[in-house]
């Protein structure tokens, strides 16, 4: 236990009422890429206050997204379509992040290109998808997508975005997470062509 991630045993404390429930963990899962999509809608309205809740909003999807798992783990609900399942709902959920904040910025007077940049950074992120499946199936000990760090992975980086945002960063943060993607997709795909 000492090696799973913090925000990883939060979820499965809070997620054991549920196991009394009805609720499934492919509900859960929906019910988080429901607030990443409606977290990508507030990016590309991006007035007022409206990227601020987008933030908070989409750290509490990437938080539920932990949920799922530990709640299947608990219920003994797991399936090969949840775990699929939840692996496109991650990429659909980046996916509409950068989009959503690039189409933000577009309409706040930034040129065509913050909504081309992050068309280009969803195929990456379905590209690195489509690569961790397929080394899961080819490999036995297939490297792991997000490495850990003491009691975090790199993934847990995700919750910086509240605070980002919510001090103004939002252009950095985007262009990081834009090109971050693209490098990730190079860094993966030279693992892959060294291990086979």
């Amino acid at each position: 236990m000492s090696d799973t991630p913090i925000d990883q045993r939060i979820a499965a404390v809070l997620v054991k009422p549920l196991a009394r429930t009805p609720v499934t963990p492919n509900q859960v899962t929906g019910f988080s890429l429901f607030l990443s999509l409606a977290a990508a809608g507030m990016f590309a309205w991006g007035e007022g206050a409206a990227i601020h809740w987008a933030a908070g909003i989409f750290m509490l999807s990437r938080f539920i997204d932990h949920m799922d798992g530990e709640l299947a783990r608990l219920t003994g609900q797991s399936s090969s379509f949840g775990y699929y399942f939840d692996a496109v709902v991650g990429t659909i959920s980046y996916s509409a992040l950068f989009i959503g904040i690039g189409i933000g910025l577009w309409r706040g007077g930034e040129g065509g290109w913050t909504v081309i940049l992050p068309l280009i950074a969803a195929l990456a992120i379905a590209i690195n998808m489509a690569l961790q499946l397929r080394m899961e199936a080819i490999e036995e000990n297939p490297p792991d997508t997000y490495p850990p760090w003491g009691p975090f992975e790199l993934e847990d980086g995700i919750y910086l975005i509240g605070p980002i945002i919510w001090l103004g960063w939002i252009f950095p943060f985007f262009l990081l997470g834009c090109f971050g993607t693209l490098l990730f997709l190079t860094v993966r795909t030279s693992i892959a062509v060294l291990r086979h």
